[in-house]
């Protein structure tokens, strides 16, 4: 008896190192449980890309319909996809962690061994890994805006000679659907319509 009970003790453990291997590195394990804090991304098995491909396969009446409904399902998949981590995570800190419907991850900022060790054998956890920080070119503020050359596609349509005649485009509002502007550049700063513009809430800009 007391044989098989250490047999069954043996593989209990070598399989929690076996689910600890896969999910996250040793090396990351080390450095946590020495007492560092590391902001991690946990990425869950569930793709969303496999919702897209079943949206896709759709037919809707416009395009707008299938964007409302290509959320609706990635926010229902990745919720119940992450329900279990962010429940457990939830109940020891009530700051520093977001989920993502587009990815399907996880931001846990700050995170101590015990946090991690609470998750790890989380079925459906792929991977627990360092949040990637990319650092942006800082901005280097200006005086003034003041192009030095006309570029050519405005020569290209006359506007030097619309201009002359008058025409200056002042108190025209000029709109653009694209991935956003910034809106602190110079030669926006002054006339941005930040009433009806969109609201990057990530980045507290209106873009």
């Amino acid at each position: 008896m007391k044989s098989a009970l250490a047999i069954l003790l043996v593989v209990a453990v070598c399989h929690g190192s076996v689910v600890r291997d896969q999910v996250i590195s040793q090396s990351l394990l080390d450095e946590l449980k020495s007492g560092k804090t590391l902001d991690l991304t946990i990425v869950m098995k569930e793709k969303t890309p496999e919702v897209l491909k079943a949206v896709q396969a759709q037919t809707f009446v416009n395009t707008n319909a299938m964007v409302t409904h290509l959320r609706n399902e990635l926010v229902k998949t990745t919720t119940a996809s992450q329900s279990k981590v962010l429940s457990i995570l939830g109940r020891q800190r009530s700051a520093g962690v977001k989920g993502f419907y587009i990815t399907n991850q996880i931001s846990l900022e700050a995170a101590t061994y015990e946090n991690v060790l609470s998750i790890l054998n989380v079925e459906n956890i792929e991977e627990i890994r360092k949040a990637v920080l990319i650092q942006l070119d800082t901005e280097t503020p200006v005086a003034s805006f003041a192009p030095k050359v006309t570029e050519w596609g405005v020569a290209n349509i006359d506007a030097p000679a619309v201009w002359a005649s008058g025409f200056t485009g002042k108190g025209v509002v000029v709109s653009t659907i694209d991935t956003g502007v910034r809106s602190t550049h110079e030669a926006l700063a002054s006339g941005m319509r930040a009433d009806y513009a969109w609201f990057g809430k990530y980045h507290r800009l209106w873009i």
